[in-house]
């Protein structure tokens, strides 16, 4: 996700730093604005919070068939986008709301729903094949 507001950094003219900033503010007893120590915790709480919803991803694909992951790929990235806004959106500054709200946080949320997919269909093709025991009679 940091990499696509990366790259739309010159239109949106937000930073993922100055993200990374914000996000480690919003902790209990947060760190200061300009202190180094807030784009750490940011960073942490953000990649704790990617890691745990990708590892809810992961578990909820393990039966599944991988001819629909990416399209449950997207649905998870928007279903994330959607529930960031209601629950953290008002928790944000103002500046923050209106990026949270933006076209381009549904494309960052939908290229973490893709990323999961591909790494599930890897992880999938990977898994050796089930071999069915039948008893002889």
């Amino acid at each position: 996700m940091l990499g696509v507001v990366a790259l739309s950094e010159g239109w949106s003219e937000v930073s993922p730093s100055y993200l990374l900033m914000e996000i480690g503010r919003l902790l209990p007893g947060g760190p200061a604005r300009g202190s180094g120590w807030a784009y750490w915790s940011g960073l942490g709480l953000h990649v704790s919070l990617g890691a745990l919803f990708g590892l809810l991803y992961g578990v909820c694909q393990q039966q599944s068939d991988t001819r629909g992951f990416l399209a449950v790929g997207v649905f998870y990235g928007v279903l994330l986008w959607i529930g960031g806004r209601l629950v953290v959106g008002s928790a944000f500054p103002l500046s923050l709301q209106a990026v949270t709200r933006s076209f381009m946080w549904l494309m960052a949320h939908m290229g973490f729903g893709i990323w999961l997919a591909a790494i599930a269909t890897w992880a999938q093709a990977r898994k050796p094949a089930a071999v069915a025991i039948v008893p002889l009679d």
